[in-house]
């Protein structure tokens, strides 16, 4: 399989909310929130989309402290070993200001349970007026409710959905091989059998391209695939 980003319709939805905060009007926030289940391929969209736009990507830990959270900020700031939280936060607001640099948090779960790690990150949002995106499962929405003064931060949200289809398609002429062709009843069969998880699809094609190519098949429907499953279910 080839490694390319596919351009599906939550790609694009990820890529016009982040326009949407860099060109909002003066005085609307700009904190982002995407959020959806897991394997619908928030990570990926977001990692692609900061390098696009030049972000900061942070990935938040199980059990990460506020301390742990500065640090890394800094370190992708390419900031100098600073030992205080009051200097680091310092820094960041610095030197985010100047840049003007998107500041993206992936697992924001993690750091739900901290009220004063959130304050942190509103304060780094309104004190360099940059974009702060939080990325999460389905559930941080409901969960940043309880945190008043940042929920209401939010001017733009992203709720990512199963891929349709026409996504499936996309994802086929990204990253399978252009020899091969993966006929529309075993494509449907996939779809259907993930649920239109991004993660789960990618491990199913996977399995379908080799055994194609295993086989010698230039083209592959449902039937020459049979009853082999595309991942790992439930036993």
């Amino acid at each position: 399989m080839k490694t390319k980003i596919a351009i599906v319709s939550n790609v694009v939805a990820t890529q016009m909310m982040v326009e949407a905060l860099n060109q909002r009007a003066h005085g609307v926030p700009g904190i982002g929130l995407i959020y959806g289940d897991p394997g619908l391929g928030k990570t990926t969209a977001t990692a692609w989309l900061v390098n696009r736009c030049d972000g900061i990507y942070i990935r938040a830990t199980s059990g990460m402290t506020l301390a742990q959270l500065l640090r890394q900020i800094v370190k992708e700031l390419s900031g100098p070993d600073i030992y205080t939280r009051e200097h680091m936060l310092n820094y960041i607001i610095e030197h985010m200001a100047i840049s003007n640099r998107p500041l993206f948090i992936d697992e924001a779960d993690y750091l739900l349970n901290d009220k004063n790690t959130l304050e942190i990150v509103r304060d780094i949002h309104d004190l360099t007026n940059c974009p702060v995106v939080l990325i999460g499962m389905e559930s941080v929405r409901r969960k940043l409710q309880r945190h008043r003064q940042f929920y209401n931060r939010i001017s733009e949200w992203l709720e990512f959905m199963p891929l349709q289809f026409e996504d499936l398609q996309i994802i086929v002429s990204a990253v399978i091989d252009p020899s091969l062709t993966i006929q529309e009843d075993l494509l449907k069969q996939l779809l259907s059998d993930t649920d239109g998880e991004v993660r789960r699809i990618i491990t199913g094609l996977s399995k379908v391209e080799a055994f194609a190519l295993a086989n010698g098949l230039p083209t592959i429907d449902l039937q020459q695939w049979g009853n082999k499953e595309f991942f790992l279910k439930k036993a």
